[in-house]
């Protein structure tokens, strides 16, 4: 895990490293790691993907300065906390401060009981030889994420008692926010910090900036005298809780309980392992349907949307990642009742999806690729758990769906993609019915189509390339052909699957992942994606075979790259790098990449 010492460490580290935390509900922490909010997809607070609390700014009083703890530009003016930041802690989320001797610790840990309660614990000690005031200011606004909307425009509603706060937006509904202290006074006192600069790079590789005006309700403050120390305990939630029942102390045990856990399975010298691991626990939402940080939605909301047929592609390629994430989520720490459940939900939502009556190509395609994804991962469970019995009429019926429906079958035979996952359920199928002693000659005969398929049709020999799609008026590598080589049961198995590596290998790969699009292509766009390379190893160990050997050479591929965990994500991945150099920073935390390199992890060990 991440860790900063003044005087040993580049300052701008903390600038460049995403720091996240989720109370594993509903609600996340999204900064830097030096607790910068300058990005649009930052913030302290969030819940549904709303900023509530964009960030919390410390004041300092000594005599007639005043020093103001925080990272943001409004304007034209910078607010920086850099030259009093003496160190950081990212594996227990403590981060410490010097300001002319008034000296104080800041820890923070999310509630992970039934509560959505975030907790920051200060502990303050003046060195000085004067009374100190300290002020904890809470910057609010309100936004969809990624579209602000400027605050000044939002009247927030105050109800105050003497250690807390209440707020909440006369213009929307169920947006509350409640903020109290134990020691700390309130102090009702409303004030706009305007135009206040949000900067990112999108991945058009161009610098956007947004702004926005933020609200500061009033402060929470404390004196301390000379020579005098204090532990002082800020709350947040979006929920009225009785600030009397809340254990700090039990928040804190129970969060570094957690990560040792989480951790005590993997042997020591695998330190990227034990902070990926780390990294899954705090960023993961568990009752909502995520696949990047602070994005959610809750999974009742989802499977009304698939019961309505108002399913959005988007969401479906959200939900898609998550299922493919499996592995690294849950199986590899053997939490195999939590992956059941979550299989479920995703198998209750699918079933409620009428394939027949969508009537948009896209979204039927990316419905498929969800029920054909979700079959594999549930192969990757039965491979664990060897239980075969509690999918099974959910393979075999998705299986029938496609074969029944002409119009369907056409679009997966079409899609070297769909078709090599829908071979792979196919074989995942025939693997159960044949320990049940048990045949089936309709998807067997479909099985010898499918390998002729790709071999004379979608194969080019010339450009040792698979098609994307059998209509496609141009053809040149793309990742979706390594899915050929590299799920449970690959359909290629011959000479073509060697040349085919060699082509993703040559056209594809970087030791960061891989591209999307060859290299060649006028359709590559100079990113470079992580995830993929869980993939390409898996097809390289099984043209060389598993032995030490050739693990050692499949590191050798993904040295730099798992060498790179926790530069820019405390204890995780980058979800894209460009080839430019350039830090592509607007797409959040990607759970997938970081279940992935998991996975990736576990091949190499």
């Amino acid at each position: 895990m991440f860790k900063y010492k003044r005087g040993i460490n580049d300052i701008n580290s903390l600038k460049n490293l995403q720091f996240i935390l989720t109370n594993g509900i509903d609600t996340c922490l999204n900064l830097s790691a030096g607790l910068d909010s300058k990005k649009i997809y930052n913030g302290l607070y969030i819940k549904n993907a709303k900023i509530l609390v964009e960030n919390v700014f410390e004041k300092i009083q000594i005599k007639d300065s005043v020093y103001r703890i925080g990272q943001v530009v409004v304007g034209s003016e910078k607010i920086s906390s850099d030259e009093y930041i003496t160190s950081v802690d990212l594996e227990n989320n403590v981060f410490e401060y010097d300001v002319s001797n008034f000296k104080y610790k800041k820890r923070i840990a999310f509630d992970t009981g039934n509560s959505d309660v975030l907790v920051i614990e200060y502990d303050l000690a003046n060195d000085t030889n004067n009374e100190v005031k300290f002020f904890v200011l809470p910057l609010i606004t309100y936004r969809d994420l990624l579209s602000i909307k400027n605050s000044n425009a939002l009247k927030f509603n105050i109800k105050d008692t003497k250690n807390s706060a209440y707020l909440n937006l006369s213009v929307t509904n169920n947006s509350n926010l409640f903020l109290a202290s134990d020691y700390l006074q309130w102090k009702a006192d409303n004030k706009y910090l305007s135009n206040v600069q949000h900067e990112f790079i999108d991945k058009n590789l161009e610098r956007k900036v947004f702004s926005e005006d933020l609200d500061i309700p009033g402060s929470f403050a404390v004196k301390l005298k000379s020579k005098e120390s204090k532990k002082v305990h800020f709350y947040i939630s979006t929920s009225e809780f009785d600030i009397t029942k809340i254990d700090y102390l039990k928040i804190f045990e129970k969060y570094e309980k957690d990560n040792i856990k989480i951790t005590e399975q993997i042997q020591d010298e695998f330190v990227e392992l034990k902070s990926l691991a780390i990294t899954m626990k705090n960023s993961y939402l568990d009752s909502a349907i995520a696949d990047s940080v602070p994005y959610s939605i809750s999974y009742d909301d989802f499977l009304d949307l698939f019961k309505t047929n108002k399913i959005t592609d988007e969401l479906l390629i959200n939900l898609t990642n998550l299922v493919r994430s499996i592995e690294g989520r849950y199986l590899n720490f053997g939490k195999l009742n939590e992956a059941k459940s979550f299989l479920h939900k995703i198998e209750e939502c699918i079933e409620s999806f009428d394939l027949n009556a969508c009537d948009n190509n896209k979204i039927q395609k990316e419905c498929l690729l969800l029920m054909l994804w979700t079959i594999e991962s549930i192969n990757r469970l039965i491979q664990v758990d060897n239980d075969e019995t509690e999918f099974f009429d959910f393979i075999r019926d998705s299986i029938y769906k496609i074969i029944k429906d002409e119009k369907i079958k056409k679009c997966v035979l079409n899609n070297i993609e769909l078709i090599s996952l829908l071979y792979n359920a196919i074989k995942i199928y025939q693997n159960i019915l044949s320990n049940k002693k048990q045949e089936d000659s309709t998807t067997y005969d479909l099985q010898e189509e499918i390998q002729d398929i790709v071999n004379h049709k979608f194969w080019i020999e010339e450009k040792r390339i698979l098609k994307e799609n059998l209509d496609d008026n141009e053809h040149f590598a793309k990742i979706s052909m390594i899915y050929t080589l590299s799920l449970s049961y690959p359909v290629l198995t011959n000479e073509i699957g060697i040349k085919l590596l060699d082509t993703i290998f040559k056209e594809l790969y970087t030791p960061y992942g891989l591209r999307e699009y060859s290299k060649f292509s006028k359709a590559s766009n100079g990113l470079i994606y992580p995830k993929y390379m869980a993939h390409f190893v898996k097809a390289n160990l099984r043209q060389n075979g598993v032995t030490r050997a050739s693990q050692k050479l499949a590191y050798n591929l993904v040295k730099e790259l798992l060498q790179d965990i926790s530069k820019y994500i405390n204890g995780g991945v980058r979800k894209i790098y460009s080839e430019k150099g350039v830090l592509v920073d607007n797409l959040c935390y990607d759970i997938l990449t970081n279940s992935e390199l998991i996975r990736l992890y576990n091949m190499l060990t």
